[in-house]
This record gives C-alpha cells, sequence and structure tokens, in this order.
C-alpha cells in the first residue's frame, strides 16, 4: 500500500475497496507430485506456491519474486497471468477507467 500512496495515491481508496471485496481463497497443502511436475521450471519453495495457483486458477498471480518471471515458460505451461503487483495495478486502472 504504501507504494500504491506514493506512486499512485489517487487510486488508493480504489485499490483498498478492491482487496477488501476479493473472496478469500485458501487452497490445500499440494502434493508432492503436483509440486514436482514445476520443479524442472522453478526453485521448489516456488514450485509449491506455482502448484496451488495453479490448482486455485486465479485470474492473475501477482508476485514481485523473479523467480516467476524469468522463465517465460512458466506462464505458457501453468496458464497463469503472472504480473508484478506495477502491471497488475496498469491493467486495473485502464479496466476500470474502460468501465
Amino acid at each position: 500500500m504504501r507504494t500504491v500512496k506514493d506512486k499512485i495515491p489517487d487510486t488508493l481508496a480504489d485499490l483498498r475497496k478492491l482487496l477488501v471485496s476479493i473472496p478469500l481463497e485458501i487452497t490445500e497443502d499440494q502434493s508432492p507430485e503436483d509440486v514436482a511436475q514445476w520443479t524442472e521450471m522453478i526453485d521448489i519453495g516456488d514450485a509449491g506456491v506455482l502448484a496451488a495457483a495453479v490448482k486455485a486458477q486465479p485470474d492473475y498471480l501477482i508476485t514481485r519474486d523473479r523467480h516467476f518471471f524469468e522463465n517465460p515458460g512458466i506462464a505458457d505451461k501453468s496458464g497463469l497471468k503472472i504480473l508484478t503487483p506495477a502491471q497488475f495495478l496498469e491493467c486495473w486502472m485502464e479496466n476500470a477507467e474502460k468501465s
């Protein structure tokens, strides 16, 4: 929130509304087999996060973890839209302007 406040303060109130309105989804720990299928593409610690995201199928996986961007095949194979927080905010603001 601090970055948003510093860089695009006009969106802070809308971002708060968005975060409060998003339904929270908690997934179970992924099986070792589900995690293992990602370890050739990404570190074992991140493979668990990726396996959980694939199972949950969110609209976006928002992360600042560079490991998710270093291998473009991750997004292709997982089918996830992987964005940085800044990229997500830009996308969100564009969509908000259209509606």
